[in-house]
């Protein structure tokens, strides 16, 4: 054998990092471990020439076109990949073998390209002689496994594993080097040239590589199930749990016990097949496994059954549909569906019957119309359509209700022309806050609303009274004011300050508690409820809850449908929630501060919005 120089041009590597796990569900063969892939050469050093000399390729883009394909192939096995370069770059032998030594692998697999005489032909595989600083058992039994399998996949001839001083087989791993064949030998050269020949190759890499982890089938599909959609079709469907196969196939009997007839097997990656041809009011059973050409076969799946529709029993043809709409809609969900008549339907919510009155009509019949939606209508439908023959559900179809924005206030009219000063009994010396540009929360605006000094305390009528279930949302840039706040208020006159006051929900910096037996906490925002049993201010400080730091923060003050309940959100987080409030209807917002006191010191308000989901009064 002719050999060049080992001195400046290192082997072509291919360095499988693989750590091994115990017993696990079904996945992807490899999965768990790292596969760290160094394809030799590249750069300024091509490698070994082919049989034609200078001219493109040389053996380094064969090593590099080989590991790319393998990194995909055992990524699809469930691997972790690392390369050491992926493209046509300079990597230093030792830093290599550093490498494989730094990582600890279970396995390093070096692939190579040979290069001698014109008439030098086959594959060879190296293991480690004299500088075996690991276990060189290991190392013999993963050469003996890459070789037998570039001899199977590439088919040329066995020129044996052999022993020797390469660089590549001293890392203290289990390590190996294989020479894939030839590139000196042109019938060599055009095979590792051609895509089919690198194909190959790599998946010679690939069963080593399971051979040495233990694999020896495909993993087993799992979570089959079987759907009868009609008197002659049974849909199936299963997890695919492996990276390897191609192709699963499927079984099916008339008993759990069989006897098994395979009837059908479908192409790689698939995780579901139709059953059609079938008897009606038949019960059928399947079972699945994969299968790889290499390997065989994998176990079974679990047994999946279903019973075909009855002819003539009733079919759904098209399904009801899910909505979203804005309250007071009306609302039609529609099913179409085939059998021998009469066909009699009932419509569901949540599971539970409807029948007909009030908002709900033709809970009997195809059409389902529902009047004046609200947050109360909000949930799952469905029908049960049935004959004399048997019955079918439907598919669920979601009404879900949207908010409606009863203002929103982003201060980008560069002005507070909207907002009035809070004056009431409590507050006479109140001021106004001030347009600013120094801070803004808009996406693309420019202006929020600045308070300087704790007397700063406007407020805005929201135009309606809001009821029902409802939110109200602000962003407060918390700076140096000790007490910035924001408020929804209710109102007897519906107004601010017209009446009396029912009603008070805030949130906001503060500095004080005053709800019975809660006990200040500085590093959280606080809220305030203004009468009924919990009155007072308390802490926003569920866990979880965001702590207070200086810049934008968004606060969410959410009444829920059952009209007594209220959460406080900081920043998407719920802080605060309490139940059996007495909740009239909103109809003002105030920002600011105290409106009291001269206590100075900066925050911004922007992005103000109130909305709803039941029509306001």
């Amino acid at each position: 054998m002719v050999r060049r120089p080992r001195v400046s041009a290192g082997p072509i590597l291919l360095v499988a990092i693989l750590a091994l796990s115990g017993l696990r569900a079904p996945a992807p063969e490899l999965t768990g471990r790292k596969v760290v892939i160094d394809p030799g050469h590249g750069g300024s050093d091509p490698g070994a020439l082919g049989y034609d000399g200078a001219a493109y390729p040389n053996e380094e883009d064969f090593t590099l076109a080989v590991g790319l394909k393998l990194r995909t192939l055992l990524q699809q096995a469930g691997c972790t990949v690392v390369m050491t370069r992926t493209t046509d770059t300079t990597v230093d032998l030792y830093a290599r073998r550093d490498l494989v030594n730094a990582e600890n692998p279970h396995a390093s697999l070096c692939i190579h390209c040979n290069s001698a005489t014109a008439t030098a032909q086959g594959t060879e595989t190296y293991w480690c002689l004299d500088n075996c600083n690991g276990d060189a058992a290991a190392d013999q039994d993963l050469a003996t496994k890459v070789q037998n399998r570039l001899v199977q996949f590439l088919g040329r001839p066995n020129r044996g594993v052999k022993r020797a001083n390469f660089v590549m087989c001293s890392p203290t791993p289990p390590s190996c080097l294989g020479e894939m064949l030839f590139i000196s030998n042109e019938e060599e050269f055009n095979i590792i040239n051609s895509t089919a020949g690198q194909d190959n190759a790599a998946r010679a890499f690939l069963y080593a590589t399971l051979d040495r982890v233990g694999v020896t089938a495909p993993s087993t599909p799992s979570g089959l199930s079987a759907t009868a959609v009609s008197a002659s079709q049974i849909n199936l469907s299963w997890n695919d749990n492996s990276g390897i196969e191609d192709s699963y196939k499927i079984e099916r009997a008339l008993s759990a016990g069989g006897p098994w007839t395979e009837i059908a097997t479908t192409a790689a990656n698939a995780t579901s097949y139709a059953n059609t041809g079938l008897s009606g009011g038949t019960t059928y059973y399947y079972r699945v496994r994969a299968y790889d050409t290499v390997l065989g076969n994998s176990a079974y799946s679990g047994v999946a059954s279903a019973t075909t529709q009855i002819s003539g029993a009733p079919s759904i043809v098209t399904q009801p549909q899910s909505q979203t709409v804005n309250p007071g809609s009306t609302v039609q969900f529609n099913v179409v569906a085939t059998g021998n008549p009469p066909l009699s339907y009932q419509w569901r919510r949540n599971g539970a019957n409807l029948a007909n009155g009030g908002k709900f009509s033709g809970v009997n019949t195809a059409t389902l119309t529902i009047s004046n939606v609200q947050q109360t209508e909000a949930g799952s439908y469905d029908v049960i359509v049935s004959n004399t023959n048997g019955s079918v559900t439907s598919a669920t179809a979601a009404l879900a209700v949207n908010t409606v924005v009863a203002f929103f206030e982003t201060f980008e009219s560069g002005n507070l022309n909207n907002w009035a000063t809070a004056i009431t009994e409590a507050t006479p010396a109140a001021t106004d806050l001030n347009i600013s540009t120094a801070q803004n929360r808009t996406s693309g605006g420019s202006y929020s609303a600045r308070v300087d000094i704790s007397t700063d305390r406007m407020y805005r009528n929201i135009g309606a009274k809001i009821t029902g279930r409802g939110r109200f949302t602000f962003w407060l840039y918390d700076s140096t004011q000790t007490r910035a706040f924001a408020e929804v208020r209710s109102y007897t006159g519906n107004s601010f300050n017209s009446g009396s006051l029912q009603q008070l929900l805030a949130a906001g910096r503060y500095n004080t508690v005053t709800l019975p037996g809660e006990t200040y906490d500085g590093t959280k925002y606080q809220g305030r409820i203004a009468s009924g049993p919990n009155a007072g201010w308390f802490n926003l400080n569920a866990p979880g809850a965001p702590s207070r730091s200086t810049g934008w923060h968004k606060f969410e003050i959410e009444r829920l449908a059952d009209g007594s309940t209220v959460n406080w959100y900081v920043d998407g987080v719920l802080a605060r929630s309490f139940t059996g409030l007495t909740l009239p209807g909103w109809d003002s917002v105030v920002i600011g501060s105290v409106g009291t006191s001269s206590t100075t010191g900066e925050a911004w308000f922007d992005d103000l919005m109130v909305e709803y989901y039941d029509p306001p009064v």
